[in-house]
């Protein structure tokens, strides 16, 4: 199996190693640039050497779509890759290219599933599907839930979501590599399910003082929100803002020692 790998995130290293250790050959690796990119050379040094690297803003260049056609590859895997890929990309795949998403589709499709689960209380959860010309909409090939916690924040989330990615991945390539062609998949319907763009936070971060939420809606907008090194939710007084986090700790008692 010859695969081209589209790849960030600890999530994308995780893939590579999976590809490696099924004995299947990374032909290309499609990489963020360097100030946009998390685990770059970690993933770079595990896919090996003799691999075409490529980087993702090049990807809009018939002459780099040329280049990876060239490599007569099988199929392609795109992991927490931040780029759209176009038709005349996908199309040089006999097997298409499979996409793993931190989100139990359809629900949660685009940006920020780990934030859109806790705030409308959607399924949460990892799924990896062929990449078509919409965003997520893919025919799904396999997922599996995770369960969000009443103390969970959108940082703890996206952490459960990425461990939920790595271990559906690792699961599913060897099933996928075996196929002589596409495998059996499972239809998104595009009247179900949910999806959100990166400008679509906007709409729930600022905390107006003079509306009213239940306990419950405040709590899981601050709590979704909540990422260190991320702004997050936050309310406005006299022109300056002023940014909120939120902790949660559970109760502990005996039986849960036990």
């Amino acid at each position: 199996m010859k695969v081209v790998v589209f790849v960030n995130n600890r999530v994308g290293l995780k893939a590579v190693r999976s590809i490696q250790d099924n004995g299947d050959q990374i032909v290309a690796v499609v990489v963020h640039p360097q100030k946009s990119s998390s685990h770059r050379n970690e993933i770079l040094a595990a896919a090996g050497p003799g691999q075409l690297i490529i980087e993702a803003i090049n990807l809009r260049d018939p002459q780099t779509v040329e280049q990876l056609a060239a490599l007569k590859p099988d199929t392609g895997v795109s992991a927490f890759f931040g780029h759209i890929l176009r038709p005349n990309l996908i199309d040089i795949f006999p097997n298409g290219i499979i996409n793993v998403h931190p989100a139990y589709l359809p629900y949660n499709r685009g940006a920020y599933p780990n934030v859109w689960a806790i705030v409308d209380g959607t399924p949460a959860g990892a799924t990896i599907h062929y990449i078509d010309e919409s965003i997520d909409t893919g025919e799904i090939i396999d997922q599996s839930k995770v369960k969000i916690s009443p103390n969970d924040t959108g940082e703890t989330l996206y952490r459960k979501l990425e461990s939920a990615c790595i271990n559906l991945f690792a699961d599913s390539w060897p099933k996928i590599a075996r196929s002589p062609g596409k495998l059996i998949t499972t239809k998104q319907l595009p009247s179900e399910g949910t999806s959100n763009l990166v400008k679509d936070t906007e709409k729930i971060d600022r905390i107006r003082l003079d509306s009213q939420y239940t306990a419950g809606e405040l709590i899981n907008i601050i709590r979704a929100r909540t990422f260190a090194g991320h702004s997050g939710a936050y309310f406005e007084q006299d022109g300056i803002k002023y940014f909120m986090r939120i902790e949660i700790e559970k109760e502990t008692n005996q039986n849960d020692n036990q």
